[in-house]
């Protein structure tokens, strides 16, 4: 039990780590329902009828269910740092896109990109937390997240509908950026660093199977 304990960084600062999983959870659950207020703004400005417009919150979930499974493999492949820091990364690259988007599939586009960012985030935050707290703590730590996630949901609309009248739909995406380049700074800062070699395989017909499953649903 020692050994493994001493072989698992996440578990030298664990609070710290938990703070950085919260930051990424809460956006990416946030964004979810964000944009739900302003699709009919949105759609007004580029000339869309409604049917088109809800692309925009449809790619978003469909992105991250067909991709949450094989980051989470990839993060048990090679190390779960430098994917959650991608994917503030990617996240925060693709906010700034859809605020700046001259049309509606840029902003397609972009909420594609978001949710790559944020399957990274979604995948790779829980198992941070549980390589964080390997003691009884940890029920405590997921129990958090679980939090996180649900006032991440809540608040997405009441929050859009603020921004969309305060600033105007643009700013339900730029409001991520700050968030974002924080969120890196933080995982970078905080999160030690556990790449290692690959150890197994990675099931990319599997992968590949799940994602035209989960489309065929959508």
């Amino acid at each position: 039990m020692k050994s493994n304990q001493s072989d698992n960084p996440f578990s030298a600062k664990p609070w710290a780590c938990l703070g950085v999983s919260v930051t990424g959870t809460f956006m990416a659950t946030l964004d979810g329902g964000i944009v739900n207020v302003a699709l009919p703004v949105i759609a007004q400005q580029f000339g869309a009828d409604l049917p088109f417009a809800q692309w925009v919150i449809t790619i978003y979930l469909l992105v991250i269910a067909c991709l949450l499974p094989a980051f989470g493999r990839l993060g048990d492949l090679s190390g779960r740092r430098n994917k959650y820091r991608a994917g503030f990364l990617v996240f925060t690259l693709g906010s700034a896109v859809c605020g700046a988007a001259p049309g509606m599939w840029w902003l397609i586009a972009g909420r594609a990109a978001q949710a790559v960012g944020a399957a990274l985030l979604m995948a790779n935050g829980p198992a941070i937390v549980i390589m964080s707290f390997p003691g009884p703590e940890r029920g405590r730590a997921l129990g958090i997240i679980g939090m996180v996630v649900s006032l991440g949901s809540l608040a997405g609309p009441s929050l859009g509908g603020l921004l969309v009248g305060w600033l105007g739909w643009p700013s339900i995406f730029y409001v991520n950026v700050p968030v974002g380049i924080l969120g890196m700074i933080l995982a970078s800062r905080v999160l030690p660093d556990d790449k290692r070699e690959p150890e197994g395989g990675f099931d990319l017909p599997g992968s590949a199977g799940l994602a035209e499953t989960v489309g065929r649903i959508e």
